[in-house]
């Protein structure tokens, strides 16, 4: 083989193993950025778990976070704070999941892809405390603000909310015993002008 070739060849072999410890070196990175982000995902379901609105705020971007639903309604961080505030209260039983889906480090931010899960109660004023259950996936982007991560941006892209099934199922049951009490009661009068004995 001529030496041009060689030479040719052996640079060409070079670029391409220096492109895969490249790529290597930020796959790494990238699986470093997941790791970091399961373990703050970790932290925020703990403190809705603790019911503590003040820890997981602590988690957010005080000068530039907001949140977007699933229509486009956005949030300043003000709004979803006192969102979270007052709702808190009325809330119990709250168990989230997050799971980490993807990680993608783009202009010195994180940018996740989530999926949520979370069940909790509600107080009702009549139905008393009624069990919900929420799925959601999310684009979440953090920054880094003085050596820690703070999220800056939440999109949601999808949301589910239901109203528990086996409470739901509870409530029918219930609610069929009284509607057959009373239509037994009424039946025994036999709609006579005596009325019921």
């Amino acid at each position: 083989m001529n030496r041009a070739v060689i030479i040719v060849l052996l640079a060409l072999a070079t670029a391409v193993v220096a492109l895969l410890a490249a790529d290597a070196a930020v796959a790494g990175q990238d699986g470093a950025n997941v790791v970091t982000l399961e373990k703050i995902y970790d932290q925020q379901d703990q403190a809705l778990a603790n019911m503590d609105a003040e820890k997981f705020l602590s988690f957010l971007d005080p000068d530039g976070y907001a949140f977007i639903d699933e229509k486009g309604k956005r949030q300043s961080y003000a709004e979803y704070r006192d969102g979270l505030q007052q709702a808190m209260p009325s809330r119990r039983n709250i168990d989230p999941s997050t799971k980490v889906k993807d990680v993608q480090s783009q202009d010195g931010k994180l940018v996740a892809y989530i999926e949520q899960a979370s069940h909790f109660e509600v107080k009702d004023e009549k139905q008393g405390w009624v069990p919900f259950n929420e799925t959601s996936t999310a684009e979440e982007t953090w920054v880094s603000r003085n050596g820690e991560w703070k999220l800056a941006l939440t999109k949601t892209l999808r949301s589910r909310l239901t109203v528990d099934e086996k409470w739901l199922k509870t409530q029918q049951e219930i609610s069929d015993g009284w509607y057959n009490a009373i239509h037994s009661k009424i039946n025994s009068c036999n709609y006579g002008i005596a009325g019921c004995r």
